[in-house]
């Protein structure tokens, strides 16, 4: 078997997000096709408690994440905010440093650090709206969006990478091209006009079963076509 030929003859290359997949066009300068992550939706669910009044912060304490724009901005707004993220894998300790220090400065910001995924669950589910400042990031998909709105959370992000195909702007949160446009939002209150339902309804279309239904579309259009 080792002398046949390969299924395919062109490297058929897939992307997470069309955002990544239009990067891939320009930069590698081939075609490619998208399939979306996907996400336990039944995992990353609704736990119908009350929600408090502080915002989210959730990914690794990485300056491409932007947790210093996140406490730039709640500090600004007077606002509450709880950062959760890893900090061990990211090796800017002096990044973690300055969050940490605007943590024990201001009694609105909390620093929780690492969590499980359990544990992120209830993040999910406990606090007003999350914040993803990824102005200094092109997600490629952006997990944490996702499962954020799957348990009924508003999301405000960066109009940056693939935020815009996981975020529908104005009904499962909004998208910012600048820190003064986040800011305008969180003063005015206007995560308070999203509806849980609508972020769930949205978000579950990035399921795994969608996922794997989608790879096996394309692992069958590669054979057949003999790539792209």
């Amino acid at each position: 078997m080792y002398n046949s030929p390969p299924p395919v003859k062109l490297p058929s290359l897939v992307c997470i997000s069309h955002d990544q997949s239009g990067a891939c066009k320009n930069h590698l300068k081939c075609d490619s096709r998208t399939a979306h992550n996907g996400v336990d939706v039944t995992f990353y669910s609704p736990n119908k408690k009350s929600r408090n009044n502080r915002y989210l912060f959730l990914a690794r304490i990485s300056t491409i994440k932007g947790p210093h724009i996140a406490v730039n901005v709640a500090n600004n707004c007077n606002v509450g905010l709880d950062l959760v993220g890893d900090d061990r894998i990211t090796g800017e300790p002096e990044l973690l440093r300055n969050i940490k220090d605007a943590c024990v400065l201001a009694p609105n910001l909390r620093y929780i650090g690492h969590q499980n995924r359990n544990e992120c669950v209830e993040w999910f589910n406990a606090n007003k709206a999350l914040l993803h400042p990824n102005l200094h990031y092109r997600e490629p998909f952006g997990l944490a969006p996702v499962e954020a709105q799957l348990c009924g959370m508003p999301v405000i992000a960066w109009d940056n990478g693939a935020m815009r195909e996981t975020i529908k702007h104005g009904e499962t949160g909004f998208l910012v091209k600048t820190q003064a446009e986040m800011e305008t939002l969180i003063r005015s209150d206007a995560v308070s006009t999203i509806k849980p339902e609508k972020c769930i309804e949205w978000a579950k279309q990035f399921s795994y079963e969608n996922m794997v239904s989608r790879y096996e579309k394309l692992c069958q259009e590669a054979v057949e076509s003999g790539g792209w």
